[in-house]
């Protein structure tokens, strides 16, 4: 059996409380036989993850579900919140909501980047939405580039179907 050199360094501090108890180990041995764990120890884990392909597929596809079925529970929200918000906003805000208020459409952004800081710093509805954020902190809790969740991009989705659905059933009889 052929043997790889491999140099180690410790810490200052290990080496004084190793001192003591010189010649009562073999580094060489301790080394192997902690690396041999750790390698095992990763190996198995990389297994169990992988798995047999067919489980694995199975596994991808239930979380994918369970995925489309919580972006669907955010937009069913977002609906929900907006047919309630809609129904008692006065008419200045309901009509820039419905006619004007897009964080999809800004040419600016994509819509996987509608940030925040935009959204509660909107001068008709940053107040609203500030007060969801407070009730609701997860809800558009920010990645690492201030970008809002996708979940939050759902929620505003049926927020905004929900208010606009609501406009155009009520703005031609505002007129009459």
């Amino acid at each position: 059996m052929s043997a790889k050199r491999i140099n180690v360094s410790i810490t200052d501090e290990l080496a004084t409380r190793a001192e003591k108890w010189k010649g009562k180990y073999s580094a060489s041995e301790l080394y192997q036989r902690a690396l041999d764990e750790f390698v095992t120890r990763k190996e198995q884990l990389a297994e169990r993850v992988k798995g047999e392909s067919e489980d694995m597929e199975q596994v991808i596809e239930r979380l994918k579900s369970q995925k489309k079925q919580a972006e669907n529970d955010f937009f069913s929200e977002g609906q929900e919140e907006g047919a309630d918000w809609a129904k008692t906003t006065d008419y200045l805000e309901l009509k820039y909501a419905a006619e004007r208020f897009d964080p999809f459409e800004m040419s600016y952004q994509k819509s996987s980047d509608i940030r925040s800081d935009w959204l509660f710093g909107n001068d008709v509805l940053g107040e609203y939405f500030s007060s969801i954020n407070e009730e609701r902190p997860d809800l558009f809790k920010e990645d690492q580039w201030d970008s809002i969740s996708s979940e939050a991009e759902k929620f505003l989705k049926g927020w905004l179907e929900a208010v606009r659905a609501f406009w155009a059933e009520v703005s031609p009889q505002l007129n009459s």
